[in-house]
């Protein structure tokens, strides 16, 4: 009986224990979940994308993403945030913003991020669901800019009730223009709940990018004359060697890129071989690929007052007419325009001096008489060869 009882009291306890802990496990359970979890933002159902914009200059009146505009413009941004962890505090929360500091193909896009001590880093907002929006913000221009947060334009708007509502006063101490930093705009500490949710926002300043300006110059000598100046028309006779000069030069503040030159060659005439060279900025000239008669010959880029000299020759033709011009033009291809430029040269052939002793032309005046005198020269010299034997005979 006393093994008996002994059994049956620690039967009890056993059960007390196993009851006590039935209960007692999950309020620990819970504890240890509760100070395990952290902040953590714009992830539940109803929270908005985190970048938004709009065109400040237009006057446009609701956010959106993307924006557009034109060059010049000044947009505004928004930055929203929700910790939507209930009754846990995120502890120095910091907004950062990424603005490029130029458009690719007269696009942006902006990014932010949020973060704090004690919580993970989100870039969008991000909910069962899926991303909300689109991520980061992007902006669209008629022309390349630059981009560039206006300073002082920074403001923040916590614990959002209604769209009326005043901006507060930026924690310690700071200007806003932290927001672009590495270090970030520091919120301070902000609460779990839909009652502190929040947004910051801020201006954004656009301006065109500085243009180039290309002017293109070809001109012309004619190498087997011996012409040392290129010009843009001049002389030549079938078998003539042609060397034509291509200049182009940037005028504009900004860098052109690109550059693209081709060329057809006139009629009755052949490309010299390898003749085509180039040169930039009056530096010495190098051999360029044969494209010029062909697909073109790539320039480059040429930043402003920058310049590139193309050359090459041609031979005139056997067959070409006697007066015939013969017009070479060369096209500049820049920035989608066509820039053309021309030289030409007119042919001349067939003109002699008649020979001694043939028929006089009948141009009266002096003409007549030096022609005259030019025979009755000829005629002397005749004689003399013809007698010179006898007459030195009869001179010794």
């Amino acid at each position: 009986m006393k093994i008996l009882s002994t059994i049956k009291s620690k039967f009890k306890a056993f059960v007390a224990l196993i009851l006590t802990s039935a209960i007692l496990l999950p309020m620990f359970a819970g504890a240890g979940v509760a100070q395990a979890a952290n902040p953590r933002f714009n992830f539940l159902i109803g929270d908005w994308e985190m970048l938004r914009g709009a065109n400040r200059t237009t006057n446009q009146t609701n956010w959106s993403d993307p924006v557009s505009g034109t060059a010049g413009d000044t947009f505004a941004a928004m930055v929203y945030y929700h910790n939507g962890m209930i009754d846990l505090t995120a502890n120095n929360v910091r907004i950062k913003v990424t603005i490029p500091a130029s458009t690719s193909n007269k696009t942006a896009v902006l990014s932010a991020s949020v973060s704090a001590d004690n919580a993970s880093t989100v870039t969008d907002t991000i909910d069962s669901a899926g991303l909300v929006g689109k991520s980061g913000l992007t902006v669209k221009l008629n022309e390349e800019s630059t981009l560039a947060l206006v300073p002082g334009s920074i403001k923040w708007f916590p614990d959002y009730i209604t769209d009326n509502q005043p901006n507060v006063a930026l924690p310690l101490g700071q200007s806003g223009d932290e927001i672009v930093t590495g270090s970030g705009l520091n919120l301070g500490n902000i609460q779990g709940c839909w009652n502190h949710i929040g947004y910051v926002t801020f201006l954004f300043k656009t301006t065109a990018v500085a243009q180039a300006s290309v002017a293109v110059n070809k001109t012309v000598r004619n190498v087997t004359t011996g012409e040392t100046a290129f010009v843009k028309s001049n002389f030549a006779k079938p078998g003539d060697t042609l060397e034509y000069s291509v200049n182009v030069k940037n005028n504009g503040a900004g860098t052109a890129n690109n550059l693209f030159l081709t060329d057809t060659i006139p009629a009755g005439t052949t490309y010299v071989a390898n003749s085509t060279t180039m040169s930039k900025n009056g530096g010495s000239a190098s051999a360029v690929a044969e494209g010029i008669v062909g697909d073109g010959v790539t320039i480059g880029s040429l930043a402003t007052t920058e310049t590139a000299e193309i050359r090459f020759k041609v031979k005139v033709g056997q067959n070409v007419t006697n007066g015939a011009t013969l017009t070479n033009t060369a096209f500049l291809n820049f920035n989608k325009q066509i820039l053309p430029s021309t030289a030409s040269t007119v042919v001349k052939f067939g003109v002699t001096t008649p020979p001694i002793g043939g028929t006089l032309p009948v141009t009266g005046g002096g003409n007549t008489i030096l022609t005259i005198l030019t025979v009755i020269s000829g005629g002397l010299a005749g004689v003399y060869t013809k007698y010179r034997k006898l007459l030195a005979i009869k001179a010794w």
